[in-house]
């Protein structure tokens, strides 16, 4: 949950072309302690596009400057503290975060962060060699919500892997690599059938997976 408390500021006036509003604040964590080195975002609501992003600092303040006027959504996130971005829809966001800014002033802010996301992490190998695989192309991750299949989400990243993945909610996971055959978290029973799993905020899991290379008839079919 992220909660806000924000005073609209300063209204526009017309004839200035240069942004002189900003967004000053401090991040917490549910318990109300300051979160350091929290990368925060603000995303015009007009064009999509992230403005300049800053870091909290030892006290969990952060100041975003030179900002146009309009309106923008604000987000923390920090991978290390599984803390996700929650500006993709996939994350949970009950309280999405809007801040409407004029050509002067700052907006003050109050950014709560949490509940911390789960932490999928491992190594992707190769079955044969028992070694780290060796692709030309990354691996590539798909994890969908079992409550809503076209919800999903897709990493693309080295073989030593580290994702977040939403608290208490089940999904699967797929494994892609260009030369080896489509991995699938399931039972060994039925290798093909995607089994649900769910990490709790802030659990840990290491996972190893191993995949098995394609034939030269699967790579080149006739």
């Amino acid at each position: 949950m992220v909660l806000l408390f924000v005073a609209e500021v300063g209204a526009q006036t017309t004839g200035k072309t240069q942004a002189h509003a900003g967004i000053a604040g401090t991040v917490f964590d549910e318990q109300a302690r300051p979160l350091k080195n929290i990368s925060v975002h603000a995303v015009s609501d007009k064009t999509g596009m992230y403005m300049p992003t800053v870091d909290s600092n030892e006290a969990g303040h952060f100041v975003i400057n030179n900002l146009e006027p309009g309106t923008y959504s604000i987000f923390g996130e920090s991978d290390a503290d599984a803390y996700p971005n929650t500006g993709l829809s996939f994350y949970p966001n009950e309280n999405p975060i809007k801040v409407t800014l004029g050509n002067f002033g700052t907006a003050n802010v109050v950014l709560v962060l949490g509940p911390r996301a789960g932490v999928l992490c491992g190594t992707v190998l190769d079955k044969t060699t028992g070694k780290v695989i060796n692709s030309q192309h990354p691996p590539h991750f798909l994890v969908r919500k079992v409550s809503d299949r076209a919800d999903s989400i897709e990493f693309m990243g080295p073989a030593r892997f580290r994702w977040l993945i939403p608290p208490a909610t089940e999904v699967t996971l797929e494994v892609f690599v260009e030369g080896y055959k489509r991995w699938v978290y399931a039972e060994t029973s039925s290798p093909l059938t995607p089994m649900p799993f769910r990490l709790e905020s802030g659990e840990k899991r290491i996972l190893n997976i191993s995949l098995e290379p394609q034939t030269p008839q699967e790579n080149h079919p006739e």
